[in-house]
C-alpha cells in the first residue's frame, strides 16, 4: 500500500479561511459566477462582426467563459495565449518582426516597449506581469520560485484561489485592452 503524501501545501490551503472559498452552496456559487459576469461586462461588449485568425478569436472568448465558470487558471493562460497571439500579429503588421512563428513573448514585450506599439507606458508592465504569472503554469519551475502559486499564497498567506482569480483579472484586463487597442476597421480590399 503506498502511503499518502504530506504535502504541506495542502495542510496550508486547510488553514484558509472557509469564508474566502467559493463554497458548493448553490445560492452562493450562483452569487459569485454573477458576480464574475458583471465584472466581465465592465469590458463592455465584444463588437458583433470582427475578423482575425481563429486561435485568438477562439481564445478571447474562451478566457472569458473560462472566467465566469471560476476555472482561473485555464483563464491565465487562454487569455495570455490571446495576448501573445495579438502582439505577435500586430508586431508583423507593423513589420517589426518576420511572420515566421519564432517570436518568444518576452521578446514580442520587448520589442513593442522599443517600438513604442503600446500606448500606455503602464501596458508593457500589465503584459509583462501576465507573463510571469502565466510561465509557472506552462513551464516547471522549482520550488521557491518566485511567481509559483504555492510559493505565493505561502509568502502572502491568503489562499491560492483567491490569487488566481486576481491573476486571472489581470489576464481579462490585458487581453481585453490589447483586443480593443487593436482593432482596426474593415478594409474590404483585403479581404
Amino acid at each position: 500500500m503506498i502511503a499518502p503524501i504530506a504535502d504541506p501545501t495542502i495542510a496550508e490551503m486547510r488553514q484558509c479561511a472557509p469564508e474566502s472559498r467559493d463554497v458548493a452552496v448553490p445560492a452562493l456559487a450562483a452569487d459569485a459566477r454573477a458576480e464574475r459576469t458583471a465584472w466581465l461586462d465592465l469590458f463592455g461588449p465584444l463588437p458583433s462582426a470582427y475578423m482575425g485568425a481563429i486561435e485568438p478569436m477562439t481564445l478571447l472568448r474562451e478566457a472569458r467563459a473560462c472566467y465566469v465558470e471560476r476555472h482561473f487558471m485555464a483563464t491565465i493562460l487562454a487569455a495570455a495565449a490571446h495576448v501573445e497571439h495579438t502582439l505577435a500579429e500586430e508586431l508583423e503588421l507593423r513589420n517589426l518582426v518576420a511572420s515566421d512563428g519564432s517570436l518568444s513573448f518576452d521578446r514580442a514585450i520587448a520589442i513593442a516597449h522599443v517600438n513604442n506599439v503600446f500606448a500606455h507606458p503602464d501596458v508593457r508592465a500589465k503584459i509583462d506581469a501576465l507573463r510571469l504569472v502565466r510561465n509557472p503554469l506552462t513551464h516547471r519551475k522549482p520550488d521557491g520560485h518566485a511567481y509559483a502559486i504555492a510559493t505565493r499564497f505561502r509568502a502572502q498567506k491568503r489562499p491560492p484561489w483567491v490569487i488566481l482569480q486576481e491573476d486571472a483579472m489581470l489576464a481579462l484586463e490585458v487581453m481585453h485592452g490589447l483586443f480593443f487597442g487593436t482593432l482596426r476597421p474593415f478594409d474590404e480590399g483585403s479581404a
